[in-house]
């Protein structure tokens, strides 16, 4: 039975020391929100995927990682809103 004991407290103490090393090291991360406008012409409103791709591309090359995209309607225009985060 010691054996058992002694086993048993030392998985106990591994345990332990897991979860307080779990919540002594929280992730932290920052947050940005880049809006890509279209060019808009008198009769066209175009979106140049070129330029959405250079975006994201010099995001990602920052550290920067995508985590959502959002189209909100501004008079009479769709506007792409980018939400990028990384770790501090």
């Amino acid at each position: 039975m010691l054996l058992f004991d002694f086993f048993e407290m030392f998985w106990n103490q591994i345990l332990i020391v897991d979860l307080n090393l779990k919540f002594m090291h929280k992730k932290k991360f920052e947050y940005k929100t880049v809006v890509l406008k279209p060019k808009v012409n008198f009769w066209t409103v175009e979106y140049d995927p070129n330029e959405m791709d250079k975006t994201l591309n010099q995001h990602g090359n920052e550290g920067w990682e995508l985590v959502s995209v959002e189209s909100r309607e501004h008079m009479g225009t769709y506007l792409f809103h980018y939400t990028f985060k990384r770790e501090l």
